[in-house]
């Protein structure tokens, strides 16, 4: 009778340690956010073009070299892209890194794996516009 007693113990004594163990091992997760592998300081490479229609047309250029950040934009699924002092975009990143979202139908732009940023910026109007040619490698 006594052995019965210890084994009927032992295992209320399992059941209720296993179940400890799923309650506490089952909490809520912070999950992981996909934008994290994008975010961080970036060197970026930047072309400035510009275009005026006259006579005669003038157009200007430079390039530009910048350490700028890549931060977490305001939605869940956005990403800010501070590529020049006083210039940056805010786009729509998917999980394979695709941008969307962006401020005219001219512009496109991608990011190769984790550490490299393809993007170009058009916008303007009226016999006159402006481009950026945009390079990042993440630092």
């Amino acid at each position: 009778m006594a052995l019965l007693k210890t084994t009927r113990e032992s295992l209320i004594f399992l059941f209720l340690l296993n179940s400890m163990l799923i309650f506490f091992s089952c909490g809520d997760k912070e999950p992981i956010d996909y934008r994290d592998k994008f975010l961080g300081q970036w060197d970026f490479e930047v072309e400035i073009y510009s275009f005026t229609a006259g006579n005669p047309p003038e157009t200007t250029s430079d390039t530009r070299h910048h350490t700028g950040l890549i931060s977490y934009g305001t939605t869940d699924n956005e990403i800010l892209i501070q590529y020049l002092p006083n210039s940056n975009v805010t786009l729509v990143v998917t999980d394979t890194g695709q941008l969307e979202n962006f401020p005219t139908f001219y512009c496109h732009g991608s990011f190769e794996g984790t550490e490299i940023l393809h993007m170009y910026l058009r916008w303007g109007g009226l016999n006159t516009y402006f481009s950026h040619t945009i390079e990042g490698r993440k630092k």
